[in-house]
């Protein structure tokens, strides 16, 4: 997978669920109206063998914030997930004082190219 793989499968993701999405950023929730998705690249744990990176692994968040727990929404996440075949973690989360719900996706992709 590349990231312009990666890229067009956050936009199908959000085509999907009818919601904006937007690069992580620590003060945006205040200001983006929901449902929406975040995502970002908080690090990298490469393969290395013979004094090289053999295989670029990037972490990869995908975070799905609305008003409600909405199911619907996460299977639709889900099944475009399972899709490009990609292995992931689920975390929800209540955002107290915010009036928001937070369903975090975290995984590891191969990144070629």
């Amino acid at each position: 997978m590349t990231y312009k793989d990666l890229a067009a499968l956050v936009a199908s993701i959000a085509k999907a669920l009818g919601c904006d999405y937007h690069y992580y950023d620590d003060g945006e929730r205040d200001v983006i109206k929901t449902p929406y998705l975040l995502f970002d690249y908080p690090d990298r744990d490469d393969l290395k063998a013979d004094n090289r990176n053999y295989v670029k692994i990037q972490r990869f968040n995908l975070e799905y914030d609305s008003r409600r727990k909405d199911i619907e929404a996460e299977q639709k996440i889900e099944d475009l997930l399972d899709a490009a075949d990609l292995s992931y973690s689920k975390e929800d989360t209540r955002y107290e004082g915010h009036d928001a719900y937070g369903v975090m996706y975290s995984m590891e992709v191969a990144i070629n190219g």
